[in-house]
């Protein structure tokens, strides 16, 4: 299981198809990022990418700045 945090400067997608969809994925990957073959304990969502570096590749979580500039956000998942 995995749980949704928060950090400073970023939010939760606005787009509740995806999370729903992001989220599931996770949730069949045993807690592990669904965006990448590597299952270890770095990506643990939220993975170390997101934790150390700002960047979380399915989109689940993003920059403020970029959800309040552009409205609405398009996500892609891919499922590996």
């Amino acid at each position: 299981m995995f749980h949704l945090v928060e950090k400073r400067g970023y939010v939760i997608n606005p787009n509740q198809k995806a999370v729903s969809t992001i989220t599931a994925l996770i949730e069949r990957n045993g807690g592990k990022c669904p965006c990448t073959s590597n299952k270890s304990e770095d990506t643990h969502c939220p993975c170390t990418d997101f934790r150390e570096k700002g960047v979380c590749c399915c989109h689940l979580y993003l920059k403020e700045d970029e959800v309040q500039t552009s409205g609405e956000v398009q996500t892609k998942t891919t499922e590996i």
